[in-house]
């Protein structure tokens, strides 16, 4: 079995531990700030409605539908904001992207139902008319307690989701060069943490082809420079058994050469 080194064992499972972070933050990140930039389309919606609801409410009390029309165009031209007033009937009477007399009965549309029924309502789809995906948010003219008539503001999803794309590839970016740095920081990391056990291992074949006078640097971590200092100390304790069994060969020897037999 082929046994791999210590560092390409801890290495691999710190990189694939950073990436799936990294990951999981990006995806966050993402999600976060899609529902944030929703919340905000929704309430910048909302606040473009109630800024012309009171001038719708006084054009349709008048039945003025042609300058209803027009200064919805106006308006809507002049904000970047798609209006479109709907009767209670479902009629649309004023719309800023399309002429009126094209455009089909919208009382089966949600937001629509929802804001005759007297709630502000949001909604995603494509638009019939325009053939683009849209974001509306309707709200309720009422007029003497009574709700006559949706007034509906859009935005098109395309910005909406270009915009997300934009930010989502630079965050994916960031984390990419995160990833980088954290791969290239973890690997110093690794190799700083094996390093001392590389030089036990060296030590250690000094000390099997006899040279017990070698000594072991001590590391910086407490555990693995005590295992330097008592591999040390036993090679210095086995290098003076060995000298001393020398010495006692010697000794023997001399005696025994001496002797007449």
């Amino acid at each position: 079995m082929h046994n791999r080194r210590l560092l390409w064992q801890v290495y691999p499972a710190f990189l694939a531990i950073t990436l799936a972070t990294l990951a999981g933050l990006t995806w966050y990140a993402s999600h976060a700030l899609r529902t944030f930039y929703r919340h905000q389309t929704e309430n910048d919606l909302a606040s473009r409605a109630a800024l012309i609801e009171p001038r719708v409410r006084e054009r349709l009390a008048a039945k003025q539908y042609g300058e209803l029309d027009a200064e919805c165009s106006r308006l809507g031209g002049r904000a970047g904001t798609r209006i479109t007033v709907i009767l209670a009937d479902g009629r649309v009477v004023a719309e800023s992207d399309a002429a009126t007399d094209a455009m089909e009965n919208h009382d089966d549309r949600p937001e629509v139902l929802g804001a005759l029924a007297g709630r502000a309502t949001l909604a995603e789809r494509v638009s019939p008319t325009l053939h683009d995906p849209q974001i509306y948010l309707a709200i309720p003219v009422v007029d003497r307690g009574e709700v006559i008539a949706a007034l509906r503001t859009s935005l098109s999803m395309a910005e909406f989701e270009g915009t997300l794309r934009a930010i989502r590839l630079r965050i994916v970016l960031a984390g990419v060069l995160a990833a980088v740095v954290m791969a290239g920081v973890g690997l110093i990391i690794s190799r700083r943490a094996t390093e001392p056990l590389e030089q036990l291992r060296r030590g250690a074949e000094r000390f099997a082809r006899g040279d017990l006078s070698h000594r072991l640097s001590v590391a910086d971590s407490l555990e693995i420079g005590r295992l330097a200092e008592t591999l040390t100390r036993l090679a210095a304790q086995l290098d003076q058994q060995l000298r001393a069994v020398t010495r006692q060969r010697h000794e023997r020897d001399a005696i025994l050469s001496s002797m007449v037999e």
